[in-house]
């Protein structure tokens, strides 16, 4: 599957720390975004289309964003970028400072850091689930002015009720 963002893409919106591994830590987050998250607001049909054209008009402005008219009114559409960088993020921030080792998972400790609270890491994914849900639904208004363009946009794929917001569940955490 590929990855339709990186490292570069959190810049400006969420922080990562400096030495964090993009290929180990970050990229599995990133996949389970797309595969989970955004595949379970685009519905399956229109989500492996864009998979498998992704770099083709007009995913291409559909996932890096773009300006567009309607009726005398410029819309300024981010892309789905966004949406994947705060799922990922909501994702990664659980599991930052926790390390598997063969005596099980443990906190990162040293003299210099201190474990976040499991409050503060629930706040700030439930904040970037938020964030991701205000970009889809920028998204959804770009895809429905473009419907013509986008064969599987209610036209097969889920239609998602109002106000639905994808949870995340993960061992040990329930649901956030």
């Amino acid at each position: 599957m590929p990855l339709l963002i990186s490292k570069a893409d959190f810049a400006g919106r969420i922080p990562l720390p400096a030495n964090l591994d993009s290929a180990t830590k970050l990229e599995q987050h990133i996949l389970h975004a797309q595969d989970f998250d955004l595949r379970g607001l685009m519905g399956d049909k229109l989500y492996y289309d864009f998979l498998n054209k992704y770099q083709d008009a007009p995913y291409v402005d559909f996932l890096a964003g773009k300006t567009y008219d309607n009726d005398g009114i410029n819309y300024t559409y981010e892309g789905l970028k966004p949406v994947l960088v705060y799922f990922a993020g909501a994702r990664l921030v659980k599991e930052l400072d926790m390390h598997i080792t063969p005596n099980g998972i443990m906190n990162k400790r040293n003299d210099f850091s201190d474990p976040v609270e499991l409050k503060e890491k629930i706040f700030r994914a439930n904040q970037y689930e938020n964030t991701a849900i205000a970009y889809w639904n920028m998204a959804k208004t770009y895809l429905d002015f473009y419907s013509s363009d986008f064969e599987y946009w209610n036209n097969g794929c889920i239609e998602q009720k109002s106000g639905f917001k994808p949870r995340m569940t993960a061992v040990g955490y329930g649901r956030l």
